[in-house]
């Protein structure tokens, strides 16, 4: 179906408004069994008491999202004590999730749910090996959820009702950043998952939950739980990544899964035992993922293609889909080494998104949609804790209705931009028109002190528009929706800074 979106941006330093009324066409998706609304693979980390309100859901929807993240199914709140939830379903404390899911489907979005806190009877952390009860233990509990949240009434696959029918989730992620290192002597916390120091057990784990979630329902997807890959313990630092960064994940750990996997059960058509590769990517990393040659296989773009070949490859899943469930950039605090502000971070949700796009991610999604207390102070949100939208929030409206439809085509080469400083990536819309996106790149994170911005001029011609017919006139947008027309004959000069401009010709 096809709506009008309203997006009414205030100019920060006056009371002038800009409106833009852009039509808005969302792809026709089917669901499990329900018509979903999908633009571009946009989403945000909403924290779950976040999803109940009206607030943060509803600016969230307002921007644009199609997935939304940061559900944690608790196996500790459905199963406090060891329960049978094959034959009495209904047994576990399901309420506040059936509210939850239904809040989310209610909003025609797309759930990354995240399994995991383990109960203290299952396991003697929540957050890594199931090392006290049978893994077979979890499967059932988590064949449980994925009976209940399958579309039907059917909570005990026996082909019969047993109660009302409830949301449909598809995509089951295994705990957050499992790749976090208990043993490590850098970081004490765990952030939802510590498998680092145990390939094998979040492998085996895997393997005992994927049958069950297929025979629960066939359509479901098992979502690695999101890698920080980043912030490496020493033992697992690639000898090209920046010793000051270490940290306490182990760059290792999906390597140490899949060759666990693959050692066993290699011969297995279920083999990997997951659908979905996950991973996170934070701009103050760049530099370890960065490719050689600007303005190719920077940032989100280098970190997924080394995902894809250097640890997916070796075992046959170069293709396999990728989600980014964690992207993002704090506009505050800054420090010694690090500039930190609004207009930083809503540069890089365009950016961010964009690279998305040309990755080819299933979900690309921003974290987090309100700024949260945090042990390092950082705001990451698009929202102020008070529900104030940053510029951020206004660049993130203006990018899902500018790019609504949009289809990737390719990175134009330096030749075409006539700068290496020049990243620009070309799409095709919706009326079948050319649409491009380009900023300037220093090859260095945003905001790195000592660092300054560039300023590159790009001569347009009809060459870069594809079926597009020249008039000589451009319509440029900038990352907050202010628009004009820049004008010329065969060819355009327009200045592009590290401030994000979507080019098109004007009609």
């Amino acid at each position: 179906m096809e709506s009008n979106v309203k997006v009414t941006l205030v100019s920060e330093d006056s009371d002038e408004t800009t409106t833009l009324i852009t039509p808005t066409t969302y792809l026709p998706v089917i669901f499990g069994g329900r018509a979903k609304r999908a633009l571009p693979a946009f989403g945000v980390h909403i924290f779950g008491d976040d999803i109940g309100s009206d607030g943060p859901l509803a600016l969230a929807i307002e921007a644009g999202i199609s997935w939304v993240s940061g559900i944690w199914l608790s196996w500790r709140t459905i199963e406090p004590d060891n329960r049978d939830l094959v034959n009495n379903p209904q047994s576990g404390a399901w309420n506040t999730y059936d509210s939850l899911f239904s809040n989310i489907e209610a909003s025609g979005l797309i759930p990354l749910v995240n399994v995991n806190v383990n109960p203290s009877w299952a396991a003697s952390t929540d957050c890594g090996p199931i090392d006290i009860a049978s893994l077979s233990e979890f499967a059932e509990f988590v064949w449980a959820a994925a009976e209940r949240y399958d579309g039907d009434g059917d909570y005990d696959g026996d082909g019969l009702d047993d109660g009302p029918v409830m949301p449909y989730v598809k995509y089951w992620e295994f705990y957050n950043e499992p790749d976090f290192d208990p043993d490590n002597t850098i970081q004490l916390y765990d952030h939802g998952g510590c498998f680092g120091n145990n390939g094998a057990a979040y492998a085996e784990m895997l393997k005992a939950v994927y049958p069950v979630i297929k025979e629960a329902n066939p359509e479901a997807q098992v979502v690695f739980g999101g890698i920080a890959l980043d912030r490496c313990t020493p033992e697992s630092r690639p000898p090209w990544y920046p010793q000051y960064w270490e940290g306490p994940f182990n760059c290792d750990f999906v390597t140490d899964v899949l060759g666990h996997l693959y050692a066993r059960y290699g011969a297995d058509p279920h083999f990997p035992y997951f659908d979905v590769m996950n991973f996170h990517n934070y701009n103050d990393f760049r530099d370890a993922w960065d490719g050689p040659d600007l303005p190719y296989n920077q940032d989100l773009i280098g970190k997924a293609n080394y995902l894809r070949k250097n640890i997916l490859a070796p075992y046959g899943l170069s293709e396999m889909p990728l989600i980014c469930s964690e992207i993002g950039i704090p506009s505050a605090p800054a420090d010694q080494w690090t500039e930190r502000n609004e207009e930083l971070q809503s540069i890089y949700v365009v950016q961010a998104f964009v690279q998305g796009m040309a990755a080819k991610l299933l979900a690309n999604i921003w974290f987090t949609t309100t700024d949260f207390e945090h042990e390092l102070g950082s705001e990451y949100g698009l929202l102020k804790r008070d529900l104030t939208p940053k510029l951020a929030y206004k660049a993130y409206q203006v990018l899902t209705a500018e790019m609504a439809g949009a289809i990737y085509d390719r990175q134009l080469t330096t030749a075409e931009t006539g700068s290496a400083n020049i990243e620009a990536h070309r799409f095709t819309i919706e009326n079948g028109s050319t649409k491009i996106v380009l900023w300037t790149d220093t090859g260095e994170r945003l905001g790195k002190k000592g660092v300054s911005s560039i300023t590159r001029t790009m001569i347009f011609t009809s060459e870069h528009f594809p079926g597009n017919e020249w008039k000589g006139q451009l319509r440029v947008v900038d990352k907050l929706g202010n628009e004009r027309i820049e004008t010329g004959g065969s060819s355009i000069s327009v200045d592009i800074t590290q401030s994000p401009l979507y080019v098109e010709v004007a009609p």
